[in-house]
């Protein structure tokens, strides 16, 4: 074994099964939608999971305003998506109405559901913790939604 650079061991992970977070301004702001490749499962009872979101993040300032939200996992196809949510920032557009993104309201968070998504979690904050320049939310899983037709993950 040789000894390499840990940012070199940490990329090697990827690819990751890349999700996208979907917020909501508690004022009358639009939904906002980021890609989250830091997340996991952290519970199965109750259902939890944690993602990681970066402290200058227009979603990091959301969750700490309104603690509901859907974890959209990025379903085949949506790729190019993925990349147009993560190199805009929601504080300057609508992504949902620049992107056109196919959604229908979740019924207990009110946060988007992506239609073209493999499944999509309705969560809701439960704890968060800051963690050098990235902050760790927790959060309880409410719901789960998947389409009618499955969709295989990219």
């Amino acid at each position: 074994m040789k000894r390499i650079a840990i940012e070199q061991a940490l990329n090697m992970k990827f690819p990751e099964w890349i999700a996208m977070i979907v917020t909501r301004n508690p004022g009358t702001g639009p939904a906002n939608i980021m890609p989250v490749g830091w997340m996991m499962c952290c519970s199965f009872e109750p259902p939890m999971i944690a993602v990681a979101i970066g402290n200058t993040r227009y979603t990091n300032e959301l969750l700490l305003k309104n603690p509901k939200f859907v974890l959209a996992f990025a379903g085949e196809g949506q790729a190019e998506l993925v990349k147009r949510c993560g190199a805009s920032s929601g504080r300057n557009i609508d992504k949902f109405k620049e992107l056109a993104i196919s959604h229908v309201t979740g019924d207990i968070t009110g946060c988007p559901l992506l239609l073209e998504a493999a499944f999509n979690l309705e969560c809701e904050v439960a704890d968060h913790m800051l963690s050098g320049d990235h902050t760790i939310f927790s959060a309880s899983i409410l719901a789960a939604h998947a389409p009618e037709q499955p969709v295989r993950k990219i």
